[in-house]
């Protein structure tokens, strides 16, 4: 994983402009479309790191599942149930019911 401490600089002939000189639209327009870059980019880091954290997590519910006689039966019930949520995510039924779930595996879990 990449540090997350990470800092973000625009080019140097931006940056060093004196305050009180107004920047042109093309210079605004560049500063946006790098910030917009930026963005993309980060949010791109932040989807890979949660879909890692989540590979994690469903790692260490499979062990405690595992050794479920290591662990109270109350924990084992709850592991079993996130691993099933999710790997067999409820979809919503598209009827009027706006509260109806469809599981797909499972019923939907209570937390």
């Amino acid at each position: 994983m990449e540090e997350l401490g990470k800092t973000i600089e625009l080019k140097p002939e931006v940056a060093k402009k004196e305050k009180t000189e107004k920047m042109s639209y093309e210079q605004l327009t560049n500063i946006c479309q790098q910030l917009h870059e930026q963005n993309k980019q980060l949010v791109n880091e932040v989807q890979q790191m949660r879909m890692e954290l989540s590979a994690l997590r469903l790692s260490f519910l499979f062990e405690v599942v595992k050794n479920s006689s290591e662990f109270d039966s109350e924990l084992v019930e709850k592991a079993t149930n996130e691993i099933t949520f999710a790997l067999y995510p409820p979809t919503k039924i598209k009827s009027g019911d706006e509260g109806a779930y469809m599981a797909t595996g499972t019923d939907k879990p209570s937390n």
